[in-house]
């Protein structure tokens, strides 16, 4: 009797170790998993191990996107290139591979195939932690999200934050023509960069900024709205504005300073210094024309003066008769 427990003891041990450790990968035929039309939908509710998106499980081309709910650790790889949505994930990391980008897949829907569009790819996640932002993100809707970072390096076509907390921002490319970021009810710990083209649009709504970096916010283009926002700490030159971009602002709290862009020098700033430099190469020979021309005018009346004074006159009186 004594052996038979110690043998369900080391059975129960052996299988528990095999439950808990390891990695999930999400993929057709997973427990966790099923396919609804071309999505994957995943939940994690009861799954303590970490959850894996990689190109093992989801590099099947009927698949155009993966859903995720309820996962407590997720892992995200680099090479995965597709539609990924979350939901109430505690904290997603995505897992950069060495060497690895997007790889070739097909989606295919019914028996038509066709490459998929890497420029067009969406990333969106609600209630979720995240490290940062898979790199092949275009599109990018986060809702009640902490992120630690948010630096993308690829040209973005929509960017939504709501109600979310971000520790740094910075868009290494400015929005271009057709291409729009809007962020609501978010605080923001850095704004690294965040810049605008012509045909872009920008809104910060009821959001705050605690650190504005040098040329953070350069609107050389578009239409630009900051209302019922705040910017706390704002460094030299963080806010540029140039003369193809429209900006309205309502309801802004905080101290500011708008510098002036120089569209002919590829968005360069032109701060007071630059403008009073040149205010003094223009001005000095100015002065000095004028000053010439007064000595001039000044030496010429000294000199009639003389010559009026050195002159002999004769005055005749008649005396009255």
């Amino acid at each position: 009797m004594k052996v038979w427990h110690v043998v369900v003891v080391v059975v129960w041990c052996v299988c528990g170790g095999a439950v808990t450790g390891g990695v999930k990968e999400v993929a057709i035929g997973a427990s966790e998993c099923q396919m609804k039309n071309t999505e994957l939908h995943c939940d994690y509710t009861d799954v303590e191990q970490t959850v894996r998106v990689s190109t093992v499980g989801v590099n099947d081309p009927t698949i155009t996107r993966v859903v995720l709910s309820n996962a407590r650790q997720l892992e995200v790889s680099v090479a995965v290139c597709i539609n990924l949505t979350l939901q109430a994930v505690t904290q997603a990391q995505v897992a950069v591979d060495e060497g690895q980008e997007c790889r070739e897949r097909q989606s295919c829907v019914g028996d038509q195939c066709e490459g998929n569009n890497y420029d067009s790819l969406e990333f969106s996640a609600t209630n979720t932690g995240l490290d940062h932002i898979p790199g092949w993100a275009t599109k990018i809707h986060l809702d009640h999200c902490r992120a630690t970072s948010l630096a993308l390096k690829n040209h973005i076509q929509s960017l939504y934050v709501a109600n979310s907390d971000i520790k740094v921002l910075d868009l290494a490319n400015p929005l271009d023509e057709g291409s729009s970021a809007k962020l609501v009810s978010t605080n923001i710990h850095t704004l690294q960069r965040l810049h605008t083209g012509p045909g872009s649009r920008l809104e910060l709504r009821q959001s705050t900024i605690d650190v504005l970096a040098s040329q953070g916010l350069v609107f050389n283009g578009g239409h630009v709205e900051l209302v019922s926002s705040a910017v706390v700490t704002v460094m030299d030159k963080g806010l540029a504005l140039g003369s193809r971009a429209t900006f309205h602002i309502r309801g802004f709290s905080g101290h500011i300073q708008i510098h002036v862009l120089d569209n002919n020098n590829e968005g360069g700033c032109k701060n007071s210094d630059d403008i009073y430099f040149w205010l003094f190469i223009v001005l000095v020979p100015l002065m000095t024309i004028i000053l010439a021309a007064l000595i001039l005018v000044e030496c010429v009346r000294k000199r009639r003066r003389s010559r009026y004074l050195g002159q002999s006159h004769s005055y005749v009186f008649h005396k009255p008769t």
